[in-house]
């Protein structure tokens, strides 16, 4: 299980672990990655919504194209659901085919075992015994050492990552935040607008009034 989810998922971070998952998608369409996290955060209340009907879910893969892509995941930031996943997950495997298969080829040569040591053939009684190469033997101090600086390189390799991925979350979120703001923006602005023309229209009926009165009052005007 990834480290920054489980970190996100104990403090109750809905909205970053939603991020993740938006984009889990694009970067292991197999979700074979995301699977046990995924599965762990479900349980996580208010994560998964109640699904509500926005892009049509289509069954026919000759619509799962680029664009139907791009609508899904818009679709998942506004309404989160185990449903709409559930059909990404589909989607994914066939849109993003070539890199689902080079991703499973790439897994099953990481598991396949070494190829078996070739068999040497019996010497000859009177041949020569080949020098053996001389083999240092390192201490236990040594051992230790190096081992504690593998440690040490896996470790900070791990938290290089995880900062990666945090900073790009982070940087995710203030654009979703813009984004919000320049439509809260562009709301108030249509208000202010309306305001305006309403004070004027109001005014101009009012001028108006004024006259048709004087008018009645003075004829000659």
């Amino acid at each position: 299980m990834e480290k920054l989810v489980k970190q996100y998922a104990d403090a109750g971070d809905i909205v970053s672990l939603k991020y993740i998952f938006v984009d889990a998608l694009d970067d292991d369409p197999t979700f074979t990655k995301y699977e046990e996290d995924y599965n762990y955060c479900r349980a996580i209340p208010d994560l998964l919504e109640e699904h509500v009907n926005l892009t049509p879910l289509t069954s026919d893969p000759a619509q799962w194209t680029e664009e139907y892509w791009v609508k899904l995941k818009l679709d998942l930031k506004k309404n989160f659901s185990d449903r709409r996943m559930s059909h990404m997950r589909k989607v994914a495997k066939v849109l993003m085919a070539e890199k689902v298969e080079r991703l499973l080829k790439e897994r099953q040569a990481a598991v396949r075992p070494a190829p078996a040591a070739p068999v040497q053939s019996a010497q000859p009684a009177n041949a020569v015994p080949k020098a053996q190469p001389r083999v240092s033997i390192k201490t236990a101090e040594e051992q230790k050492a190096e081992l504690r600086a593998q440690i040490d390189a896996h470790n900070q390799e791990v938290a290089e990552k995880q900062a990666a991925q945090k900073h790009a979350i982070e940087q995710k979120r203030a654009q979703f935040e813009r984004e919000g703001q320049q439509e809260k923006g562009g709301t108030s602005s249509k208000k202010l607008w309306g305001v305006v023309l309403g004070g004027v229209t109001a005014v101009a009926l009012i001028v108006l009034i004024i006259m048709l009165i004087l008018r009645q009052g003075n004829p000659e005007m």
